[in-house]
């Protein structure tokens, strides 16, 4: 049983990296599906690590979101929690680039009024 925990923690984390990538990517779940050529529900299950996603489909999601194959399995130690706090912080500072000065300005006010909330 210990075995299948551990393959199911890696499904759920290979699932969050072709989400992030997807995103990165700006394409939407049923883009994603017509290029993998299954159902926009199936991507959904890959997403959410409720299914485990083929050799060839990674190699598909590779060359279609950009992405390198070692992408998918570079932070995996023996199907540990794959974190994915450095690739978000990546995301975030790359979206943070493109936005305008004002834009810059109002996310800033934006997240110290969450900040401030939250310690209330």
């Amino acid at each position: 049983m210990k075995n299948k925990s551990r393959a199911d923690e890696f499904d759920k984390n290979l699932g969050k990296l072709v989400r992030l990538a997807r995103s990165e990517a700006k394409l939407s779940q049923a883009d994603l599906a017509d290029i993998l050529d299954v159902s926009f529900q199936q991507v959904q299950k890959y997403e959410n690590g409720l299914n485990r996603i083929s050799a060839s489909k990674i190699a598909k999601l590779s060359k279609s979101l950009d992405k390198p194959i070692s992408y998918f399995f570079e932070e995996i130690d023996d199907y540990q929690d794959i974190p994915l706090k450095d690739r978000q912080l990546q995301l975030m500072i790359g979206l943070y680039k493109e936005l305008s000065a004002d834009q810059k300005q109002s996310l800033v006010k934006f997240l110290r009024g969450i900040i401030e909330h939250q310690e209330d």
